[in-house]
């Protein structure tokens, strides 16, 4: 059971990294200008935010999966309350510092961008370990 939730928190951790990676990427070349600052501003804090915050869920969901997995869709809800809390404070605080509309603009869509797909690929990724674990369970 142990190598199993290993394989599925590496998994998670390598497809979440290749996530990040091509967004990066995607934003790059739509915005291609590196030297605009106010878009590698927001693009470093969206990849750092996403690559932290998804390091950490991985990282407690396989202890909370090791001691008590009745306790697994409570810890959904919390986690996904805490990204959706901690990206409002992240923006709320960009936007106080940075008193422009232009950069603040900027920055709202590349991480809304970001939040927007990490929320998706973990509610996908998960169903699907989930709903295996229950087919497992059943069988």
């Amino acid at each position: 059971m142990e190598k199993r939730i290993e394989k599925i928190i590496r998994n998670y951790n390598v497809v979440s990294l290749c996530i990040v990676a091509v967004l990066s990427a995607v934003i790059i070349s739509v915005r291609y200008d590196l030297f605009d600052l106010t878009v590698t501003a927001a693009l470093v804090v969206s990849v750092v935010y996403s690559l932290t915050f998804n390091y950490i869920y991985g990282y407690c969901w396989k202890k909370i999966i090791n001691n008590s997995s009745d306790t697994v869709a409570k810890y959904y809800l919390t986690a996904m309350a805490l990204r959706f809390l901690s990206a409002a404070l992240i923006l709320t605080a960009y936007c106080t510092i940075v008193k422009e509309r232009v950069p603040i603009i900027h920055f709202v869509v590349v991480f809304s961008i970001f939040y927007l797909m990490m929320i998706i690929y973990d509610t996908a990724f998960f169903a699907i370990v989930e709903r295996k674990n229950l087919i497992k369970k059943k069988q």
